[in-house]
């Protein structure tokens, strides 16, 4: 599913316009980024949580050349789903099966 779809499956069920349910994903996500630019988790009820962690410097092998490289610490997003929705899946899943 994309944006799109995401966005006209939300608008059917709810009513609410197109154009109004995009500004509300579009902000959201704006949201999201600059509070994890800023280290903050960002923990959305009933879905789960956005949160950063850090790799640090390391050596790492250029898959290339096969030389040893210095890798810089990096920050990376995460997500994490909440627990409902894990169990929830895994119960609808096995029921398919």
């Amino acid at each position: 599913m994309n944006e799109k779809d995401f966005v006209n499956e939300i608008s059917k069920r709810t009513e609410i316009s197109k154009d109004a349910i995009k500004a509300i994903f579009n902000v959201s996500q704006k949201i999201i980024l600059e509070k994890l630019l800023c280290n903050e988790e960002v923990e959305m009820p009933q879905l789960g949580k956005f949160t950063t962690f850090t790799k640090k410097q390391r050596i790492g092998v250029n898959l290339i050349n096969n030389h040893n490289k210095l890798l810089d610490t990096c920050i990376y997003p995460s997500f994490k789903i909440c627990h409902a929705i894990k169990s929830n899946f895994k119960k609808n899943y096995q029921k398919k099966f």
